[in-house]
């Protein structure tokens, strides 16, 4: 129960943290993107870390965690480009948006059915 609600905690300051960088302008502050960007690893690794010791990686719990780490995948790969890349391409940072909200909505729904965190 403690460990679902940091989680949530952490979900919200990534939110928070990316909606203030979408906010400010280019080069973005040191301190809020490193904020942003260790707490959503964090979140993966807690994850990863609950999803492994479940050992339930058989079967339908594929359907959510392979989407899932694609998803992930995804959203690191945009988010670095979005925080590197000064003019960057309006549609790199829809995919960093979607990609994240949709990964964080699948393992919602993965943990909530499979994982005790």
């Amino acid at each position: 129960m403690v460990r679902t609600i940091g989680l949530i905690i952490a979900i919200i300051i990534i939110s928070y943290t990316g909606i203030l960088l979408s906010k400010s302008e280019y080069p973005f502050g040191t301190f809020l993107i490193t904020i942003h960007k260790l707490l959503s690893l964090a979140v993966v690794v807690i994850i990863g870390v609950a999803t492994y010791k479940s050992s339930n990686l058989m079967g339908i719990n594929l359907i959510f965690i392979i989407p899932a780490i694609i998803l992930y995948v995804i959203s690191i790969l945009s988010g670095g480009a979005v925080s590197e890349i000064q003019n960057v391409p309006i549609w790199v940072i829809w995919t960093h948006r979607i990609g994240a909200w949709l990964a964080v909505i699948t393992m919602i729904l993965y943990t909530t059915r499979v994982v005790r965190l």
